[in-house]
């Protein structure tokens, strides 16, 4: 990245499993920035809010 002058990497593709995305960039975290998309699958489900919730929690504890 350096020899390209890159200095960062925003990574919109956050589709889950997240944790796999982030394992990548683990070790580069302060060059790679790692957005996380909701599923709107099971929208229509009473509890959806709640359980898109936990997982973005989830997501942004490991690093998104």
């Amino acid at each position: 990245m350096d020899a390209c002058n890159v200095e960062g990497v925003v990574d919109l593709d956050g589709i889950p499993p997240i944790k796999e995305y982030l394992k990548i960039y683990r070790d580069y975290s302060d060059r790679f920035t790692v957005f996380y998309i909701l599923s709107f699958e099971g929208i229509n489900d009473p509890k959806y809010g709640e359980r898109k919730a936990a997982e973005l929690e989830e997501a942004v504890s490991q690093g998104a």
